[in-house]
């Protein structure tokens, strides 16, 4: 049973949502990061870095592993961005380190090929698979490194 307060959150992102859309004439599942139109609330807090407004989205229920058009997750956008802090938030409440997208990269791939070496060393500390190969054949550290 939802608390008073998980009540009120819901409704103020169920708001927040109605309200994206009727000022944008677009709201969720329209936003675009690299051409992928993110289908979620969480993904678009992801990509603004709002740490406390993704959490405020997970406690009220929002599908922490959805994917984008594209098979991106939240973990992903945020890996992508160097966000540690977000990413760190996402892991603590169960994102999934090793889903891959429609390119067979996982959050390891991108935060490798970007260069955003603490969140290298956080997915790894969370499990993350270093073997899986993507649609290019490259490991998270070959695709670092531009070597299969």
């Amino acid at each position: 049973m939802l608390s008073v307060v998980q009540k009120k959150n819901t409704q103020f992102l169920r708001n927040f949502d109605a309200s994206a859309s009727a000022s944008t004439g677009t709201g969720t599942g329209t936003y675009t990061y690299g051409g992928d139109p993110s289908g979620s609330l969480l993904h678009d807090l992801v990509h603004g870095n709002y740490c406390i407004a993704a959490q405020l989205a997970i406690d009220c229920g929002a599908a922490i592993n959805k994917q984008t058009d594209k098979g991106n997750t939240p973990l992903m956008f945020a890996a992508e961005g160097g966000r540690l802090t977000m990413c760190n938030t996402l892991i603590q409440n169960g994102a999934a380190v090793d889903l891959q997208n429609s390119k067979k990269e996982t959050a390891l791939h991108l935060a490798a090929k970007y260069g955003r070496v603490d969140v290298v060393k956080l997915l790894l500390a969370a499990g993350a698979d270093t073997t899986i190969l993507d649609r290019g054949d490259y490991t998270p550290a070959g695709l670092a490194m531009g070597i299969k």
